[in-house]
Protein backbone atom coordinates (compact mmCIF):
# COMPACT_ATOMS: atom_id res chain seq x y z
CA UNK A 1 0.00 0.00 0.00
CA UNK A 2 1.55 3.31 -1.45
CA UNK A 3 0.55 6.47 0.30
CA UNK A 4 1.07 9.74 -1.25
CA UNK A 5 1.27 12.38 1.43
CA UNK A 6 1.67 14.89 -0.62
CA UNK A 7 -2.37 14.62 -2.10
CA UNK A 8 -3.54 15.72 1.48
CA UNK A 9 -1.35 18.86 1.17
CA UNK A 10 2.37 19.93 1.19
CA UNK A 11 2.67 21.27 4.33
CA UNK A 12 0.60 18.65 6.97
CA UNK A 13 -0.40 20.33 10.01
CA UNK A 14 -3.83 19.55 11.87
CA UNK A 15 -4.00 16.54 14.38
CA UNK A 16 -7.08 15.30 12.53
CA UNK A 17 -5.97 15.17 9.27
CA UNK A 18 -3.00 12.62 10.67
CA UNK A 19 -5.79 10.73 12.87
CA UNK A 20 -8.04 10.66 9.69
CA UNK A 21 -5.21 8.96 7.44
CA UNK A 22 -4.03 6.61 10.46
CA UNK A 23 -7.73 5.21 10.04
CA UNK A 24 -7.38 4.51 6.85
CA UNK A 25 -4.32 3.05 6.27
CA UNK A 26 -5.51 0.21 9.77
CA UNK A 27 -8.97 -0.07 7.45
CA UNK A 28 -7.18 -1.46 4.23
CA UNK A 29 -3.89 -3.11 5.16
CA UNK A 30 -4.16 -6.39 6.01
CA UNK A 31 -1.42 -8.90 7.94
CA UNK A 32 1.59 -8.83 5.22
CA UNK A 33 0.85 -5.82 3.26
CA UNK A 34 3.74 -3.30 3.33
CA UNK A 35 3.02 0.72 4.03
CA UNK A 36 5.20 2.75 1.87
CA UNK A 37 4.80 6.94 2.44
CA UNK A 38 5.63 8.54 -0.10
CA UNK A 39 6.71 12.15 1.33
CA UNK A 40 7.53 13.47 -2.42
CA UNK A 41 6.57 16.88 -2.87
CA UNK A 42 6.02 17.76 1.27
CA UNK A 43 7.64 20.82 2.67
CA UNK A 44 6.36 20.25 5.78
CA UNK A 45 4.61 18.46 9.01
CA UNK A 46 3.71 19.50 12.16
CA UNK A 47 4.82 17.00 15.21
CA UNK A 48 0.95 16.77 16.27
CA UNK A 49 0.30 15.59 12.77
CA UNK A 50 3.30 13.01 12.78
CA UNK A 51 2.22 12.07 16.81
CA UNK A 52 -0.96 11.47 15.06
CA UNK A 53 -0.07 9.14 12.04
CA UNK A 54 2.99 7.69 12.40
CA UNK A 55 2.88 7.78 16.09
CA UNK A 56 -0.50 6.22 17.36
CA UNK A 57 0.31 4.00 13.90
CA UNK A 58 3.45 2.53 15.85
CA UNK A 59 1.76 2.30 18.64
CA UNK A 60 -1.42 0.31 16.95
CA UNK A 61 1.14 -2.57 14.46
CA UNK A 62 4.22 -3.07 18.02
CA UNK A 63 6.74 -4.05 16.95
CA UNK A 64 5.97 -5.23 13.05
CA UNK A 65 6.20 -0.92 12.45
CA UNK A 66 9.81 -1.58 11.56
CA UNK A 67 9.03 -4.04 9.21
CA UNK A 68 5.73 -2.89 7.47
CA UNK A 69 6.60 0.48 7.61
CA UNK A 70 8.94 2.57 4.62
CA UNK A 71 9.05 5.72 4.14
CA UNK A 72 10.12 7.35 0.51
CA UNK A 73 12.13 10.32 0.21
CA UNK A 74 12.46 12.53 -2.84
CA UNK A 75 16.33 13.14 -1.91
CA UNK A 76 15.05 16.94 -1.27
CA UNK A 77 16.66 19.27 0.97
CA UNK A 78 14.00 19.13 3.62
CA UNK A 79 13.93 15.00 4.26
CA UNK A 80 16.19 15.10 6.97
CA UNK A 81 14.24 17.89 8.48
CA UNK A 82 10.99 15.64 7.58
CA UNK A 83 12.60 12.40 9.30
CA UNK A 84 13.24 14.27 12.46
CA UNK A 85 9.44 15.89 13.01
CA UNK A 86 8.68 11.84 12.16
CA UNK A 87 10.58 10.79 14.86
CA UNK A 88 9.35 13.28 17.32
CA UNK A 89 5.87 12.12 16.98
CA UNK A 90 6.50 8.52 17.56
CA UNK A 91 8.97 9.16 20.33
CA UNK A 92 5.82 11.56 21.69
CA UNK A 93 3.14 9.30 20.99
CA UNK A 94 5.57 6.07 22.67
CA UNK A 95 6.15 8.05 25.86
CA UNK A 96 1.97 9.31 26.26
CA UNK A 97 1.51 5.50 26.21
CA UNK A 98 3.97 4.82 28.80
CA UNK A 99 2.70 7.90 31.08
CA UNK A 100 -0.81 6.19 31.18
CA UNK A 101 -0.02 2.72 31.84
Amino acid sequence: MRIKLSEYGTTLGPRVLGVKIKDEVLGKINSEQEIIFDMSGLKSLSTGFSKELFGELYIELGVVFKDKVKFKFDNAENNERLLNIINRGISSSIQNHKNKN
